[in-house]
C-alpha cells in the first residue's frame, strides 16, 4: 500500500472556453522566514486607536466552498467577498480572520520589490489603499509579457477605489498542506486567483499574489500535497486549467505559470493524486500530469498533458467529487451514490461500493484510514480503507452500522455540500449555509457520526433586514435578522444564536402571478412583547414574542409592505404600515382587539418609509412621488367615545425621490432624508425649510445612493454625530459626519446590501466608546463592523478633520429670504399727494414721449385678398393706456391723434389699415375690444370693489366703471338695437345722477379749498363724461341713420329741419 497523504477535498467544477495561453510570469513575494520590517509594528490593530471601520465578525456563508487544515486547527469558507478562516481551541471556541482584497489592492510582492525597505512608509497599513496589481506592471496578460520595473509615475497608485470597480465574490478556497498560504478564487468577469499568507506579520487585505488569467470565474482551486503547485480551473464559460508553481528564491519565492490547457467537459471537482491532478464532472474523469521540470524549454507556459480514464459501466454517470488517498490512487463518487476507485497505472474507473444516497462531498481521514461521504438529507457514511481498496474483486458494503446512511442526532434534514475531519470531529457545511460540528464515535471499530455538539447557524437565503432589540427584551440577544423565507433569528454580538421563529408565508394558489411570497419587514414593539411582520402579498401579522403565536393577521395592503412602525401607550397601541400600493394603514389596539383606524392615501406613488414622532402625535411618510407628508393627530369625542385621526398639516417636496429618513433627536424637529439624487438633506419640520444638504461622495469624488441610514447619539458636550448607511451602488458601508465628510467606507457584501443598524455602547457622556455597525446582504451573510470614533493623536489627522467644522469659512452661509406675503406687509400705502403727482405725470407723458402702439398680428383671413374687408362702425376711436415713467397708468390717450368728442368722417379715414376679417363684419365688430394695459389684460370686467371713503377705493371703483362702460359700448357695436327702452331710460337716469354727484363733490372740494387742482377722481369722471357724450352722440347718429334708411321720405324733412335750424341759429347770431 502506498503512503497516504493529507487530502485536500473539494467539490467544484468548470467548463471550457477558447483562450490564448498566457506567458510564464514570475511573481516574487517574501517568504515566511523573512525578517520583520519596522513598519509592521506600526500597523494598528483592529482594537487600536485608529478611526475607521473594522470587520469584527461574519455570520453565514455565501457559497459551498469549504476547506480545512488539521495541523493548525483551522477551516475556511467564503462569505461575500471575503474568505473567513476560523481557528478552534480545545473547547471548540472560534476566532475569525478575514482575507479579502479590493479590486485595486496592491500585491505584497510588487510593492515590496519596488518600494525597497518600506521603512518610514505606511504601505503595510491596511488603511492605505494603493492601487498596484499585476495588470498595472504588465505581468501575465500576454504571451510575450515579462516583468518590467515598477514605476510609481506610470501606475495608478494614487487613485483610490471607486464605485465603478465592482466587488467580486469569493467562490472557492484552499489551504496549502504546510499551512502557510491560502488561495481564494473569485467569480464574475475577469476574476482573480489570490494567494494570501496566513502569517500575522502581513495584512490580511493585501495578497502576496494576484493572477487574473481566468475570464468568467474560478470554479475551484487546490494546492498540491507538496505545497509547490496551485491548480485553478475556470467555470463553464472559461474551462481553462492553470498550474501555478511556487519555487523558493534567494530573497523570497517566485510564483509563475507552469502549464495550462483547455478542459472541454463540465468539471464538478478537482483534487491532487500525488503529483497528478484529477478532474471529474459530467461523464468525465481525467488525469493531468504535471511535469516536475523547473526549467521549461519555452519561455511561455507549457501545455498541460492529460489522459481520460476509461469509465466502463459508469460512462453515463455524473461525477460529483474526488479525493486522493495515496500517490497513485483516488476515490471518485457519483451523483447516484456510486463509490469508485481510480488507479494512475490502469486509468480505469472501478466501482467498489454504493452509499445508497446521492453523494455530494467526500473527505479522507488519514489518522483513522477511513473515507467519509455525505449527501442528500444530511446522510453521512464512513468507509474503512481496507474495504474501499480491496485486493479481490469488489464486494458489497459491510453490514455494520457504517454500511447504512446515518443522520447524526440533533441534525435537521439538509443536503451536506462540504465536509472535513479534524480534532476527532466532523465539520459539515449544508445547503442551509449552516456549519455543524459533529462528534465521532466507534461501533465495532468502525467510525460513525454521533451527535451535533455545536452549530454555526445562518440564513439559507437572502437576509433582508436587521433591527436591534429593546432593553426590555426577555432574551440575552442584541439584534435580530430576517430572511426572505420567513426565518427570524436572534443574535448576540459574538455571533451566537439565541433563538428563532418562523413567520408563516401564505402562497396563493389561484393567483395570477407565480411570484413566491417573501418576508419583507419585521419590527418589534418598544416594550419587546410582540413582533409585527409584513410580506410580499401585503399580509400584516402580529406575533407574540414569548410564544411565537400569531395574535392578529389581516390583508392590509395590495402589494409589498415596505415599512412598519409601532407606538405603545398605556391604554392603546398603534401600528402604522405602508406599502407599494400607495396607501398607509393605521391599526389600533383597544381592549386587546386590533382594528383598522384609518387609511391614508395622500401619496400618488409607492410609500417607502413611515415614522411616528412626539408620542404618536405626528406621523411622517415619504414616497417616491418626491413628497414627505407631515400629519397631526386630532381627536374628537362622540357619545363618550373618543376617536382619533391623522390629518396632513405640511408637505415637503424634494427634487428627487426620498428613500429613507430618520429623526435627529426627540428635542429638535429636524429630519434627515436620503434621496435618489445621491444627497442627504436636513429639514426643519416646523417650517419645511432645508437646513443643510451634502452629496454622499468619497475621496475620489464619486457619489452613491444611500438606501438606508442611521444616526448616532450625541456623546458628550462636543461629541460628533455620525451618520451610518449602506450604498447599493458599490455595496459599501459608509460613515459620514454631519458636515458631509466621509469618515470611512468598507465593503464585504457582494450581491447587495439590504439593511444596516447602529448599536452604541457605553454612556452618552463618554465619547470614546466604540460603536457597532451591523449590515445584512442578499448574499445570505451578516457582517458586524466595529467603528472606533476616537481621535488618532499620533498623527493628528483625525483631530484636524474633526475640528474642521469649527471654522467659520466651512459653515453653511446664512440666508433669510422673505416671501411675497411677507413683503406685502412692508409696502406703504400711497398718499393723496403721491396719487396727484402720479396722475399728472401720466397725463403729460403723451407730450414727453410718443404713444406706444400695439402691433396687430395678421390673421389667417388677411392672407386671402379676395376676402371682403370688415366695415368699421362710425364714431369709434381706439385708445391705449401708456405707462408713465413712475410705473403708474396714464389716462387713456387716443391711438390716432387727438380724441374727438363727436363722430366725424375724418377720424374714420385716418384709422390705419387693419388685417382682413372674416366675412361677418357685425360679429367681428362686436368682438373687437380696445387695447389696454398689460396689468389689466386678462382680468374680468366689473369686479367687485369695497366702496368706502378711501380715495384709493373710489378711484378703483371709477376705473372699474370706466372699463364697464367701454365694454358696453364695444358690445353694442354703435347700435342700440335690441335694448329695451326702459333700460335705456334707467341707464340715462343713473348716468345723470352720477354726473351730478361728481359735479357736486368737485364743487364742494373747490369751495373748501382742499385742492389746488383736479383730483384723480375728478379727472377720471371728466373723461368718463366725455366718452359718455361721445357714445350718446354716436347712438343718436346711428339711430337717425337707421330711421332715414327705413323711410326715404324723411330725408328731405330731416335736411330741411337741419337747414332751418341752421338759419335760425345764424339769425340769432
Amino acid at each position: 500500500m502506498a503512503a497516504l497523504s493529507t487530502p485536500l477535498p473539494s467539490n467544484k467544477s468548470g467548463n471550457a472556453n477558447l483562450k490564448v495561453l498566457p506567458a510564464s510570469t514570475p511573481i516574487t513575494f517574501p517568504i515566511r522566514s523573512s525578517p520583520r520590517t519596522p513598519i509592521t509594528k506600526q500597523r494598528p490593530s483592529q482594537s487600536g486607536a485608529e478611526t475607521g471601520l473594522f470587520l469584527k465578525r461574519v455570520i453565514g456563508c455565501s457559497t459551498t466552498a469549504f476547506d480545512s487544515h488539521p495541523a493548525s486547527r483551522s477551516f475556511a469558507y467564503t462569505a461575500g467577498a471575503a474568505a473567513v478562516v476560523v481557528q478552534l481551541d480545545d473547547n471548540l471556541n472560534i476566532t475569525q480572520r478575514f482575507f479579502r482584497a479590493r479590486p485595486n489592492a496592491p500585491t505584497w510582492n510588487s510593492a515590496s520589490a519596488q518600494l525597497g525597505t518600506l521603512q518610514n512608509t505606511a504601505f503595510l497599513d491596511s488603511r492605505n489603499r494603493l492601487s498596484i496589481s499585476l495588470k498595472d506592471i504588465g505581468i501575465g496578460y500576454s504571451p510575450a509579457s515579462i516583468a518590467t520595473p515598477y514605476s510609481l509615475e506610470d501606475s495608478p497608485s494614487s487613485k483610490t477605489w471607486t464605485a465603478r470597480e465592482r466587488i467580486k465574490a469569493a467562490a472557492c478556497v484552499s489551504f496549502s498542506p504546510d499551512g502557510k498560504f491560502l488561495a481564494v478564487g473569485e467569480t464574475g468577469y475577469n476574476p482573480r486567483v489570490l494567494i494570501f499568507t496566513t502569517s500575522r506579520d502581513v495584512p490580511s487585505d493585501i495578497p502576496i499574489g494576484a493572477m487574473a488569467e481566468h475570464t468568467f470565474g474560478v470554479r475551484d482551486v487546490a494546492f498540491s500535497p507538496c505545497s509547490r503547485y496551485l491548480a485553478s480551473i475556470g467555470t463553464m464559460n472559461d474551462g481553462f486549467v492553470y498550474i501555478w508553481s511556487l519555487t523558493p528564491a534567494a530573497k523570497g519565492s517566485v510564483v509563475k505559470l507552469h502549464s495550462s490547457n483547455k478542459c472541454t467537459s463540465m468539471v464538478r471537482g478537482i483534487a491532487w493524486m500525488g503529483k497528478n491532478l484529477v478532474t471529474v464532472g459530467t461523464r468525465h474523469v481525467k488525469i493531468w500530469k504535471v511535469d516536475d521540470d523547473p526549467r521549461p524549454v519555452s519561455p511561455n507556459a507549457k501545455v498541460l498533458q492529460g489522459r481520460n480514464a476509461i469509465l466502463g459501466p459508469m460512462q453515463d454517470a455524473i461525477m460529483t467529487c474526488v479525493v486522493g488517498i495515496s500517490e497513485d490512487k483516488a476515490i471518485v463518487c457519483s451523483e447516484k451514490g456510486d463509490i469508485c476507485l481510480i488507479d494512475d497505472g490502469q486509468l480505469r474507473l472501478q466501482k467498489i461500493a454504493n452509499a445508497e444516497f446521492g453523494i455530494s462531498c467526500i473527505t479522507f481521514d488519514a489518522d483513522s484510514k477511513s473515507a467519509w461521504v455525505a449527501g442528500r438529507h444530511g446522510n453521512i457514511r464512513a468507509l474503512l480503507l481496507k474495504e474501499i481498496v480491496p485486493s479481490t474483486p469488489p464486494i458489497s458494503p459491510s453490514s455494520s452500522r457504517s454500511g447504512s446512511p446515518v443522520l447524526p442526532y440533533g441534525n435537521r434534514p439538509a443536503n451536506v455540500t462540504a465536509m472535513a475531519t479534524m480534532l476527532g470531529h466532523l465539520f459539515t457545511l449544508d445547503s442551509n449555509h449552516s456549519i455543524k460540528i459533529i462528534s465521532i464515535t466507534k461501533s465495532d471499530e468502525v467510525p460513525v457520526p454521533d451527535r451535533m455538539v455545536r452549530e454555526l447557524p445562518a440564513h439559507k437565503d437572502a437576509v433582508l433586514g436587521v433591527r436591534l432589540f429593546p432593553s426590555k427584551f426577555h432574551l440575552d440577544a442584541a439584534f435580530f435578522t430576517w430572511s426572505a423565507g420567513g426565518l427570524v433569528l436572534f443574535w448576540s454580538l459574538e455571533g451566537l444564536n439565541r433563538g428563532e421563529f418562523q413567520v408563516q408565508l401564505e402562497q396563493p394558489v389561484d393567483g395570477d402571478d407565480d411570484i413566491a411570497n417573501e418576508l419583507k419587514v419585521v419590527r418589534i414593539s418598544p416594550e419587546g412583547d410582540f413582533f409585527v411582520s409584513g410580506d410580499k402579498y401585503g399580509v400584516l401579522r402580529v406575533i407574540d414574542a414569548e410564544t411565537n403565536i400569531c395574535l392578529y393577521a389581516v390583508k392590509a395592503h395590495g402589494g409589498d409592505i415596505t415599512d412598519i412602525t409601532i407606538h405603545q401607550k398605556e391604554k392603546m397601541n398603534t401600528i402604522v404600515s405602508c406599502a407599494r400600493d400607495r396607501t398607509i394603514q393605521v391599526f389600533q389596539q383597544v381592549l386587546d382587539v386590533w382594528t383598522l383606524a384609518q387609511t391614508l392615501d395622500d401619496h400618488t406613488a409607492s410609500v417607502s418609509k413611515v415614522l411616528l414622532l412626539e408620542g404618536g402625535s405626528r406621523l411622517l411618510s415619504c414616497s417616491t412621488d418626491r413628497t414627505i407628508v407631515i400629519r397631526e393627530l386630532v381627536q374628537k369625542e362622540t357619545d363618550g367615545i373618543t376617536t382619533s385621526a391623522y390629518i396632513p398639516i405640511r408637505t415637503l417636496i424634494t427634487k428627487a425621490s426620498p428613500l429613507h429618513m430618520t429623526l435627529v433627536s426627540d428635542s429638535l424637529p429636524h429630519l434627515i432624508v436620503s434621496t435618489t439624487d445621491r444627497q442627504i438633506l436636513k429639514f426643519d419640520m416646523n417650517t419645511g425649510k432645508t437646513l443643510h444638504s451634502f452629496k454622499t461622495t468619497d475621496e475620489s469624488g464619486d457619489a452613491v445612493v444611500m438606501d438606508c441610514i442611521g444616526l448616532s447619539k450625541e456623546r458628550g458636550p462636543g461629541g460628533r454625530r455620525l451618520l451610518a448607511g449602506i450604498a447599493t451602488t458599490d455595496k459599501s458601508v459608509r460613515i459620514y459626519d454631519m458636515n458631509g465628510t466621509l469618515i470611512d467606507k468598507e465593503w464585504g457584501h457582494t450581491e447587495g446590501v439590504s439593511d444596516v443598524a447602529l448599536l452604541e455602547t457605553g454612556s452618552e457622556d463618554n465619547d470614546t466608546d466604540s460603536m457597532i455597525v451591523i449590515s445584512t446582504g442578499t448574499d445570505g451573510t451578516i457582517m458586524i463592523w466595529e467603528f472606533n470614533p476616537r481621535n488618532n493623536e499620533g498623527n493628528g489627522s483625525d483631530s484636524s478633520s474633526s475640528s474642521k467644522g469649527d471654522f467659520t469659512a466651512t459653515k453653511t452661509p446664512l440666508r433669510k429670504i422673505l416671501s411675497k406675503s411677507e413683503l406685502v406687509e412692508f409696502t406703504p400705502k400711497p398718499s393723496d399727494k403721491d396719487v396727484i403727482t402720479s396722475v399728472a405725470s401720466g397725463a403729460n407723458s403723451a407730450s414727453n414721449s410718443p404713444p406706444r402702439t400695439v402691433k396687430k398680428r395678421n390673421s389667417a383671413y388677411g392672407m386671402n385678398k379676395n376676402m371682403p374687408m370688415a366695415k368699421i362702425p362710425q364714431g369709434i376711436v381706439r385708445t391705449e393706456t401708456v405707462r408713465s415713467d413712475s410705473g403708474d397708468s396714464a389716462p387713456p390717450t387716443p391711438l390716432f391723434g387727438t380724441e374727438l368728442s363727436a363722430p366725424a368722417p375724418e377720424p374714420r379715414k385716418r384709422i390705419r389699415d387693419r388685417s382682413a376679417s372674416p366675412p361677418d363684419p357685425a360679429k367681428m365688430a362686436s368682438n373687437r375690444r380696445s387695447s389696454s394695459d398689460n396689468r389689466t389684460r386678462g382680468k374680468s370686467v366689473g369686479m367687485v370693489i369695497n366702496t368706502s371713503n378711501d380715495p384709493n377705493s373710489v378711484n378703483a371703483l371709477a376705473e372699474s366703471l370706466l372699463k364697464s362702460l367701454r365694454a358696453f359700448r364695444e358690445g353694442i357695436g354703435g347700435s342700440s338695437k335690441g335694448i329695451k327702452l326702459e333700460t335705456l331710460k334707467q341707464l340715462e337716469k343713473e348716468l345723470g345722477s352720477a354726473s351730478k354727484e361728481i359735479g357736486g363733490g368737485s364743487h364742494k372740494k373747490k369751495s373748501n379749498g382742499t385742492s389746488n387742482g383736479a383730483l384723480p377722481n375728478d379727472l377720471v369722471m371728466t373723461q368718463l363724461l366725455d366718452q359718455y357724450s361721445e357714445r350718446l352722440l354716436s347712438m343718436i347718429d346711428s339711430r337717425l341713420d337707421e330711421k332715414l334708411h327705413k323711410d326715404p321720405n324723411l330725408k328731405g324733412r330731416g335736411a330741411g329741419l337741419e337747414c332751418k335750424s341752421c338759419e335760425e341759429l345764424s339769425g340769432e347770431g
